[in-house]
């Protein structure tokens, strides 16, 4: 102990957890707790700890952390997270503080907490943020990429003097540059060479208008020209690439650009892989290897075919020879490679060393034959992620009118095309959309999409000598794995008994540091099979809260009639939203009628508490376990003198607790719409114990976060949280159709969802 940690530290156990209990006295005077307890075995004072890791080959990692014991009964500030950490300066995020009231402090009288958050750029040691709301919300862009931040929380109680501070916590982070998005148009297709004619009219290649994604807005109407291919040019498009961060004036940051140039080359049967060349060879005289767009002759690319053959000095293509024919030959591996590094600044040494910068790598196959020439749009990354439908758009160079297509998957651990099920659109269709969760594993896919004059040429794909096909490869993006969910007690009580629940040793395969950091939301499963959220997207690894009972009672013994089990998930998202799932079933016992009306009571004080210290999280927590109770019919409400008008009163309470938590969350994230829904649709689920207030208010809380889903959306976002999203509307828009109240009212609320039903096709497309 001491206000100057010392360097020596006495070890105190080799365990995976330390208690220390500062109650504990001597042996001597365990008979004699009360007068014989050793003030000094746990002093007032500093005390800096150091935790040793070691693996099973020696390698060890240490961390010193520090503990202060006072005299007083105070709570505990707690920054949930890391102390030391890198965050994405065009991500958004949050800072949450949460309060744990002093185990020594019995009497309950700590009373109301307040937060003052200042947030430091150390660069300009200036204060860029302030705020006393418990939870604070970065914006995208709001810091400045490459400045190192200090985010203080100061914390005190009304009854304190003024400017006097109770507790203090700090957190420090960089604001680090997101990698730019290396995309390119044009490549990994087959194209015509020798006896193809070139097209005598500018073609296009088309992406959605609005903002680039994967998305079905009016996607047969919406659509713009994006590259342009010239006569007698073969064109490799980096132009769509992109950096997510902003300048100091809002702009996207200007990028550049460097190809190479390659071919696959074998040895005899062997092969070794991409041997590089000047691009210049096969370039036009204006293109160079440093502008976005890559253009090719094609008359120096088919000269350029001699090299796959050095000793028969023939032109060698990938596919598509006449066997007849002896002034050249095939060999499927025989393809061009290209890679472009997109660097973001005014960088004037563009490569793969810049800190800031991304690659991407496509390829071109060759054929003597002509052929019509495919191209499909790439993705902004080819890692998928499950949650999600796949969106592949596909272009044509040339547009006939007699045109046929097909898509066919040339690779993959298993044929998702095979499947009708897995497919929103017919297979002959110029686009295709895959539905979620179809792909396995780590595998790659790769997925091709032909065209052909006759569709009776499909029978020989793959080899049909006349198709042009483009592809795509696609690897799913794993999830985390390996962890649990521990829960502590194993057995508790509704509504009285405080769980811990703990999400253990999870990593997320195969470790990239950009898949950090990790995600955990909790939740229970209600009668219905809808997942209730307790906490969404929080950076902690655990959870203490209150729990409903469940239903089941098919594993309690006959004996217990309040036993019942309920059902706990926690999912763990990594930062590109790949989700792993862990559930287990929890005895929760149902309240005892004699209890019923004083647990209630309780658990509205506590919303009331929640409430009057501006703890949204905790408040909607609480709303969804007691709406939980009053939707359980099995329990004995007459005999507890508990009848329909507390009910319809309580409800309304709720949802208007619930529609102030919102004002403390702006700006909303969609995690904590997620979990708004959640608590709102629970208080819903018995229309006839909604009034006219509770549904008008319910219907303007459904109303409000589908129009920020929707613009979110129109914005160009992925809304990973939109699978927990749609349910709870359309449960919570189920309540309040079906609730009391005459035909004016009932019209009045209907108005207000129609904005919702009106919505257009990404928000229910990605649901």
């Amino acid at each position: 102990p001491g206000d100057s940690p010392g360097t020596a530290f006495l070890q105190l156990a080799e365990k995976e957890d330390l208690f220390f209990d500062q109650r504990t006295p001597r042996v001597p005077c365990i008979g004699d707790p009360e007068g014989c307890l050793d003030r000094e075995f746990f002093p007032i004072g500093n005390y800096t700890l150091a935790l040793t890791l070691t693996n099973w080959i020696g390698g060890t990692h240490t961390v010193q952390f520090t503990i202060t014991k006072v005299e007083e009964a105070i709570p505990r500030v707690v920054i949930e997270g890391e102390k030391d950490f890198e965050v994405r300066a065009a991500q958004e995020w949050a800072l949450h503080a949460d309060v744990l009231r002093s185990e020594c402090d019995t009497a309950d009288s700590g009373g109301r907490v307040l937060f003052q958050w200042r947030i430091f750029n150390n660069m300009t040691n200036t204060v860029v943020l302030s705020s006393n709301t418990r939870t604070v919300a970065i914006v995208p862009h709001f810091l400045k990429v490459s400045n190192l931040y200090t985010a203080i929380l100061d914390v005190t109680q009304p009854i304190l003097p003024t400017g006097s501070t109770l507790l203090s916590s700090s957190v420090q982070f960089w604001a680090m540059p997101s990698m730019p998005v290396a995309k390119v148009i044009g490549g990994d297709r087959l194209i015509g060479l020798g006896t193809q004619p070139f097209t005598t009219q500018p073609t296009a290649v088309y992406r959605n208008s609005t903002n680039g994604t994967n998305s079905l807005v009016n996607l047969e109407t919406e659509w713009r020209p994006l590259l342009e291919v010239q006569r007698e040019t073969i064109v490799l498009d980096a132009s769509s690439s992109y950096s997510p961060d902003l300048d100091n004036r809002g702009r996207r940051l200007h990028l550049t650009f460097s190809w190479e140039c390659g071919t696959f080359t074998k040895v005899t049967d062997a092969e070794i892989g991409v041997q590089t060349f000047e691009c210049e060879q096969i370039l036009t005289e204006e293109s160079t290897v440093h502008d976005e767009k890559l253009v090719i002759d094609p008359s120096k690319l088919d000269a350029f075919l001699v090299t796959f053959s050095p000793g028969l000095a023939i032109p060698t293509y990938t596919e598509g020879c006449d066997l007849t024919y002896r002034d050249y030959r095939c060999d499927p591996t025989a393809r061009f490679a290209f890679t472009v590094t997109v660097c973001a600044g005014n960088s004037t040494s563009c490569s793969h060393l810049h800190p800031v910068s991304s690659r991407a790598s496509v390829s071109l196959s060759t054929s003597p034959r002509q052929i019509h020439e495919v191209l499909i749009q790439p993705l902004e990354t080819t890692r998928i992620n499950q949650i999600f439908r796949l969106i592949l758009l596909g272009g044509i160079v040339q547009q006939s009118p007699h045109l046929k297509y097909l898509w066919n998957q040339e690779k993959g651990i298993k044929d998702v095309l095979a499947d009708p099920d897995n497919l929103l659109t017919p297979l002959s269709n110029l686009n295709l959309v895959i539905t979620p969760n179809v792909f396995s594993g780590a595998d790659v896919y790769a997925i091709r999409l032909y065209a052909m004059t006759n569709l009776s040429d499909s029978s020989e794909i793959p080899g049909c000598l006349s198709c042009g096909w483009a592809e795509m490869e696609i690897q799913q993006n794993l999830p985390p794995s390996s962890g649990r969910l521990s829960v502590f007690p194993t057995v508790g009580d509704s509504l009285s008994t405080e769980f811990r629940l703990s999400a253990d040793e999870w990593v997320d395969p195969p470790l990239p540091h950009d898949d950090y950091p990790l995600m955990y939301s909790y939740g229970y499963e209600n009668p219905n099979g809808e997942v209730k959220h307790l906490r969404v997207a929080s950076k902690s690894a655990m959870l203490r809260t209150l729990l409903p009972h469940g239903r089941r009672t098919d594993r309690c013994p006959p004996s217990n009639e309040r036993c019942r089990f309920l059902k706990l998930e926690l999912t763990v998202t990594d930062s590109l939203f790949a989700r792993g799932i862990f559930s287990t079933e929890q005895q929760i016992d149902s309240i005892a009628t004699d209890r019923l009306p004083s647990l209630l009571a309780l658990q509205s004080s506590s919303i009331t508490v929640h409430e009057y210290n501006e703890d949204p999280r905790a408040l909607l927590v609480s709303v969804g376990t007691l709406a939980e109770v009053l939707n359980d019919p099995d329990l004995e409400w007459a005999k507890a003198l508990i009848g329909a008008s507390y009910k319809i009163s309580a409800r309304q309470t709720l949802i208007e607790k619930i529609s102030g938590s919102m004002l403390w969350l702006q700006p909303l994230s969609m995690a904590d719409a997620a979990q708004i829904l959640g608590a709102l649709s629970t208080v819903c689920e018995v229309p006839e114990e909604l009034n006219s207030l509770a549904s008008s208010i319910a219907s303007d809380i459904v109303t409000a976060i589908g129009l920020e889903a929707h613009t979110r959306t129109k914005g160009g976002e992925m809304i990973d949280r939109m699978d927990s999203i749609v349910p709870h509307i359309s449960r919570a828009i189920a309540g309040i159709s079906g609730a009391g109240g005459d035909a004016a009212r009932r019209e009045l609320r209907r108005a207000r969802l129609r904005d919702f039903d009106s919505l257009p096709p990404p928000v229910r497309a990605q649901g």
